[in-house]
């Protein structure tokens, strides 16, 4: 047997692989997880089900999620989830987010590898985390210098490192430097 985390709606196998089981169903030849929870492929009786997990708390339109930014392809951000309403989940949960422009005011780049942003879940389309960084209070709560790896301050919504004095622009959320996170528990 062989387990992974699926979301609801994503595709899990084919009916030619293997039949559906509980926590599944079948639509136009594909079969898909009807709920949050662990993948469990039964390959001896060809069966694949989806088990229910409550550990995993599953992000839902509208909720504001806490993460940290792990790739900018392009205009594209890929953010890897933390917190969801202020409850840690360890699940591992992606999001991304189209940027239009890709560009700040200034022609900077918004976010960059590390970051520690606040977003809020605007689609679940295609068993994918949609995130949008529109409001005041959603962007970067937590950087470092990306030149030396010290710390920043806000200055004129940009980031000046106080150790080498680089000035980077990003999206800060509008209580940037006040946000006191625990990084632990919870």
């Amino acid at each position: 047997m062989r387990a992974n985390l699926a979301l609801p709606g994503q595709r899990i196998a084919s009916i030619e692989e293997f039949e559906p089981g509980s926590g599944t169903y079948e639509a136009e030849g594909e079969i898909r997880a009807s709920m949050l929870g662990k993948v469990v492929f039964d390959f001896k009786k060809r069966v694949v089900k989806v088990e229910e997990t409550k550990s995993a708390v599953l992000p839902k339109v509208g909720d504001v999620v806490v993460g940290f930014i792990d790739m900018v392809p392009g205009n594209m951000v890929s953010m890897r989830i933390l917190y969801v309403n202020n409850k840690k989940t360890d699940a591992g949960f992606t999001a991304i987010s189209l940027m239009r422009g890709g560009r700040g005011r200034r022609g900077g780049v918004m976010f960059k590898v590390g970051d520690l942003v606040r977003a809020r879940v605007v689609s679940l389309l295609n068993a994918n985390i949609h995130v949008d960084f529109r409001d005041p209070n959603l962007g970067v709560i937590y950087t470092i210098c990306h030149s030396c790896g010290c710390n920043v301050v806000r200055v004129d919504g940009r980031v000046k490192c106080v150790e080498c004095s680089t000035t980077e622009e990003r999206k800060l959320a509008d209580d940037y430097g006040k946000v006191n996170l625990v990084l632990q528990g919870n």
